[in-house]
């Protein structure tokens, strides 16, 4: 069903996508936005998604948001990143943090699909991974792996190219440190 609604929401404009495939699976499993608490809403309301989810400029090498026009913003042209491209859905902060926090820390995997979606309907991101030979997502450590009880990037890779994805070819040699809470600039890629 998923992918149906994927496949007949793409035609139409990401944002717009996203509103769709969103409004038709929140007419077959009823709930509430984890957004404004409005009933029925699976699991973002239209509402919020029009209101949260607009599609941003934002650079093409680390997708950090920048003003209309510009493709690369001046760190990355600077000090260029270790990848290609980078994309990012939505900003890291409110609601999205809450969901993402959910899905990550609380084993809430019910969020893996509207995630996915979202990110899928963000401007570039079909194309490239369309583009993309493999999608790999980051394997946990096994004690991380035992707290979170599954990986949500390999989760998020399936569901995103589930023909391409690899979630065996990476291996963690060693654990690392938690991200949460760390300063930007102590987070290496």
């Amino acid at each position: 069903m998923f992918r149906s609604l994927l496949a007949g929401a793409m035609s139409l404009a990401p944002a717009r996508a996203l509103q769709a495939a969103w409004g038709r699976a929140g007419a077959a499993v009823p709930g509430r936005c984890a957004v404004c608490a409005a009933w029925p809403a699976h699991p973002v309301c239209e509402a919020c998604v029009r209101r949260f989810a607009q599609p941003l400029p934002r650079c093409r090498r680390c997708a950090l948001r920048v003003a209309p026009g510009v493709e690369v913003c001046g760190g990355c042209l600077r000090t260029p990143p270790p990848l290609d491209a980078c994309h990012a859905a939505v900003a890291y902060g409110y609601p999205w943090a809450a969901c993402i926090a959910a899905f990550k820390f609380r084993g809430e995997a019910g969020w893996a699909r509207p995630l996915a979606l979202l990110l899928r309907s963000t401007p570039w991101v079909e194309p490239a991974l369309e583009a993309a030979d493999l999608v790999l997502p980051m394997p946990l450590s096994p004690q991380r792996l035992r707290e979170r009880g599954f990986n949500q990037a390999a989760l998020l890779a399936r569901l995103l190219a589930p023909r391409r994805c690899d979630a065996t070819l990476l291996l963690r040699l060693r654990p690392t440190a938690r991200q949460v809470g760390l300063d930007l600039s102590l987070i290496h890629i």
